[in-house]
């Protein structure tokens, strides 16, 4: 009876849409000191659907009072302080970007063993599935998740697949362009 009282509860949370993003962009440009700016662009803002169900409308809404008018992307760096946060068109797509004034490498999930030798960052560098796709650094392959970035380097860049589109993906762009007055070009 549980069972069956659990699985009905979370079936409508398992089926209902989600943001998504094709692919996420990392920039971190390092001041030398241990402090710099981290760029973090979201391409291709999509809603995730299940079973035919269109959440698009809901999944925009969360899009901006969640993410750019809320609290959301500031949460995913908290020792960091978010400066900027936008959303625009690029290439036909709906594109995101959050910058980061960080302090100390750790604020931004970077890491050097005693200041010395090679810049490291897990991959994936957040709690979503990040599969990785390039970078100016080394990657540890699926046995050593890790980016290696050589000490000597002032600007580390990282990109990573989040969720190829497929039938079940529907761009957000369209919802985008109603909200700010821009017709379709």
């Amino acid at each position: 009876m549980k069972r069956i009282i659990i699985t009905a509860v979370l079936l409508p949370i398992i089926l209902a849409g989600c943001l998504t993003v094709e692919h996420k962009e990392y920039r971190i440009e390092l001041s030398g000191d241990g402090t710099g700016t981290l760029t973090v662009k979201y391409e291709n803002i999509m809603s995730l659907s299940g079973e035919g169900e269109d959440e698009s409308a809901d999944d925009y809404s969360e899009l901006t009072t969640k993410y750019l008018d809320g609290t959301r992307l500031a949460d995913e760096y908290p020792h960091a302080v978010l400066v900027e946060k936008k959303l625009f068109e690029e290439n036909g797509k709906l594109c995101g970007l959050a910058v980061y004034r960080f302090k100390s490498l750790s604020d931004i999930r970077l890491f050097r063993y005693h200041d010395q030798g090679p810049y490291m960052m897990h991959q994936p560098p957040t709690s979503s599935p990040e599969e990785f796709v390039s970078s100016n650094g080394e990657y540890g392959g699926m046995d050593l998740p890790v980016v290696f970035w050589p000490g000597d380097f002032q600007i580390l860049t990282l990109s990573t697949l989040v969720t190829g589109p497929d039938e079940h993906c529907t761009s957000l762009l369209d919802l985008h362009r109603k909200e700010i007055g821009v017709t379709r070009k």
